[in-house]
């Protein structure tokens, strides 16, 4: 039978009620890497070389769910750095 715990997920934050607690899921995938995301939208993710979040550009929710990922909003990055990463990922893994 396939081993379908491969990839685990969670919800992160701390949100009073478990109802709200797709609003902020995190799935982990077989190589490691850690996958945050706001709604459907991916805010950040674990590569190489540690946490690549992405800076806040929607509004006081999703900034809510970046500052439960990690406060220090220094090390947050723009979109095209965010995508780069994000693509050489996915590259490293491309057979």
């Amino acid at each position: 039978m396939f081993n379908t715990n491969i990839v685990k997920k969670w919800n992160y934050g701390n949100y009073s009620s478990n109802n709200y607690g797709s609003h902020s899921l995190a799935f982990s995938d077989n190589f490691g890497n850690d996958y945050y995301f706001s709604y459907d939208t991916l805010v950040a993710f674990t590569d190489d070389n540690g946490l690549c979040i992405r800076e806040n550009i929607w509004g006081s929710t999703t900034g809510k769910h970046l500052n439960w990922i990690n406060k220090d909003k220094s090390i947050r990055v723009g979109s095209d750095i965010f995508e780069a990463r994000l693509q050489a990922l996915r590259d490293k893994y491309k057979k």
